[in-house]
């Protein structure tokens, strides 16, 4: 949550940022990205790496989830 929080202190856009997550067994995120206006902007590609950085809890599967990230 800081190092999202410090995507909208660097470039001062609010908004919901949808990230699209694929974390793996493992607990990993094997894949993050930003969806609708966010996307492929700095804020977007700001918030993608730091869920990137994430470790979830291991489990038997691979997961894909939606999150909404509210900056500002």
């Amino acid at each position: 949550s800081g190092r999202v929080s410090a995507c909208y202190d660097r470039f001062k856009v609010g908004g919901v940022v949808k990230v699209k997550t694929s974390i793996g067994a493992d607990g990993s995120v094997k894949d993050a990205s930003a969806q609708g206006s966010f996307a492929g902007t700095p804020t977007g590609d700001c918030v993608e790496k730091a869920v990137k950085r994430v470790k979830f809890p291991k489990t038997q599967n691979s997961r894909t989830i939606t999150y909404p990230f509210s900056l500002g």
